[in-house]
């Protein structure tokens, strides 16, 4: 259950499109810089505004809690062509969350491999649901 939702008029869900895409996009001039680091934060940066962007277009609210793993939860309500594929990706949405701390907060310093993972997981997001989007404008 989400604990703080914030109603945003169903019209804006592109200006959060726009963040994914430039989120997305940074991620990927990132991991060419080899700033694993900022690829994994662009990572789950761009799949969180992609989540933010369908739930406004279809539900017209956002999570705005603290805690990023809430903005999962929106997606139940928000319906897909492929269910059983939107229900997967919650698995990739909760572990690429998981590797926010790490790569801003802690001393670790992230991987390449953990970068790719990251990439892997935000492009399997990404892709998914800004299609989703796609599909719904009329």
């Amino acid at each position: 259950p989400i604990t703080r939702q914030k109603f945003v008029s169903r019209d804006l869900y592109g200006n959060y499109v726009k963040k994914a895409e430039e989120f997305y996009e940074e991620m990927h001039s990132s991991f060419q810089k080899q700033h694993w680091n900022v690829c994994i934060s662009n990572a789950v940066l761009a799949a969180i505004a992609i989540i933010d962007a369908v739930a406004i277009q279809q539900l017209g609210k956002k999570s705005s809690s603290q805690n990023h793993i809430e903005a999962v939860f929106l997606l139940n309500d928000v319906k897909t062509s492929d269910e059983n594929r939107k229900s997967n990706l919650k698995t990739e949405i909760a572990e690429l969350i998981e590797m926010k701390t790490p790569s801003q907060y802690s001393e670790k310093l992230m991987s390449k491999a953990e970068a790719e993972k990251a990439m892997n997981r935000c492009e399997k997001i990404f892709s998914f649901l800004k299609a989703e989007i796609e599909r719904k404008i009329v």
